[in-house]
C-alpha cells in the first residue's frame, strides 16, 4: 500500500509511444490518469531518448496504417476470390460475375470507411499534442545520462548478460543489431538508470512497460 501511495512512477518508452496509437478516448483517459500522478512522475534519460528517436516513425506508421490495412484487405479478398473461382471453374451454372460485383463493393466499402477514419485521425506532424503534454508533464523530471565511460562498461556487461540470456533486453540483440550499442542495450541502460534513481533518492519505483507491441 505504501509503495502504491508514495513511489515514483516510471513509464517505459513503448507506453508513451502508444499514446500515438490509441484512439482519442483512450488517449484522453490515459492523460487524465497520469496527470493525477504528476508529482510522482520521473523519466530515465534513456526512455526520453528512445521516445524522441522513435516518435516521428510511430506517427508516420500510425497514419499510413489506414492505407496499409486497406491494401491488405483488397489483396487478401481478391486472392481468396480468385482461388475459389479457379477451383470451381467447371461450375458454369453459377453466375460468378454477380459475386464479383459483391466482392468489389465490399472492397470499396472497406476503403471508404478507412479513408473516413483516417480523415478524423489527428495530424500529429503539424500539431503534436502528445509531445506537448509529455514535455509539460516531465519538465524538470528527466534523469541524467551516463558518461561515455559508464556506457562502455554497461555495453561490456550487457554483452556477457545477453550471451546467457539474462534480462532485461537480451531479446533485443538481434532486432537492434544494426542500430548500435545504445539501442541494443537500451533496456539494460533504462534498468540501471532506474535503479540508480531508487538508490539515490531512497525511494520505491513502479516501472510500467508494455510487453505486447501493437
Amino acid at each position: 500500500k505504501e509503495i502504491w501511495s508514495n513511489s515514483l512512477i516510471v513509464f517505459d518508452a513503448n507506453v508513451l509511444l502508444n499514446l500515438y496509437r490509441y484512439n482519442k478516448s483512450t488517449r484522453d483517459e490515459f492523460f487524465r490518469l497520469i496527470k493525477s500522478y504528476k508529482n510522482r512522475l520521473w523519466i530515465p534519460y534513456q526512455v526520453a531518448l528512445e521516445f524522441h528517436r522513435n516518435r516521428e516513425k510511430v506517427v508516420k506508421d500510425t497514419y499510413e496504417a489506414f492505407q496499409k490495412i486497406g491494401s491488405e484487405f483488397e489483396s487478401k479478398i481478391n486472392s481468396v476470390y480468385t482461388q475459389i473461382v479457379e477451383a470451381n471453374a467447371r461450375l458454369h451454372y453459377i453466375d460468378i460475375s454477380k459475386i464479383q460485383e459483391y466482392v468489389e463493393k465490399c472492397i470499396q466499402s472497406i476503403s471508404k470507411n478507412l479513408t473516413q477514419q483516417q480523415s478524423k485521425h489527428p495530424d500529429f506532424t503539424s500539431n503534436d499534442t502528445v509531445l506537448d503534454i509529455i514535455t509539460n508533464l516531465y519538465e524538470g523530471k528527466v534523469g541524467a545520462d551516463f558518461s561515455m565511460d559508464e556506457l562502455r562498461e554497461i555495453y561490456k556487461e550487457g554483452e556477457k548478460r545477453y550471451e546467457h540470456m539474462i534480462p532485461p533486453g537480451y531479446k533485443d540483440a538481434k532486432n537492434k543489431k544494426s542500430q548500435g550499442n545504445r539501442a541494443i542495450y537500451g533496456d539494460l541502460i533504462v534498468w540501471k538508470q532506474t535503479l540508480n534513481k531508487s538508490k539515490e533518492d531512497n525511494i520505491d519505483i513502479i516501472f510500467v512497460t508494455n510487453v505486447v507491441q501493437i
